[in-house]
């Protein structure tokens, strides 16, 4: 298993806010599902602090505000 970069960590977390599946982000990144999965079981702030009643925005709403 190689490595995540510094550059796929941030795409993770990206992911992760836009609510994407281990399976799709390692179809993304060109990576195997069991290398995004180890990836998020090591590192907490993968894991996003939503707030308990989120307002219903899609992930192209999310992805605007990221910019």
């Amino acid at each position: 298993m190689s490595s995540i970069t510094y550059s796929e960590r941030i795409k993770i977390e990206t992911f992760c806010e836009l609510g994407l599946s281990n399976i799709q982000m390692s179809d993304r990144l060109k990576r195997s599902p069991a290398t995004i999965s180890y990836e998020l079981a090591r590192c907490e702030p993968y894991r996003p602090k939503w707030p308990k009643q989120m307002p219903n925005t899609s992930g192209h709403d999310v992805a605007e505000r990221l910019n």
